[in-house]
């Protein structure tokens, strides 16, 4: 577990997916890696690290501006 990660229970509908996106052989050639993130839909689990994967920048985007509102919004109520 990464410092800082909280570990989550797959959602409903997202595959799993055992890979090690860390793993040198992915990292000096991630094509293969990415094309199969792509086809497995706009999230995908990866068990080894407990964690969701996003596969483009439209979804990342989303999530990070869903987690800055979310936290404006704690701010203002309190």
């Amino acid at each position: 577990m990464i410092e800082g990660h909280i570990e989550i229970d797959v959602p409903a509908g997202v595959p799993v997916w055992d890979v090690d996106p860390y793993d040198t052989a992915v990292l000096s050639d991630p094509e293969d890696y990415y094309a199969e993130l792509r086809s497995k839909g706009p999230f995908a689990y990866i068990s080894r690290y407990s964690m969701l994967a996003l596969n483009r920048y439209a979804h990342i985007f989303q999530e990070a501006q869903r987690e800055t509102a979310k936290k404006m919004g704690q701010i203002l109520t309190g």
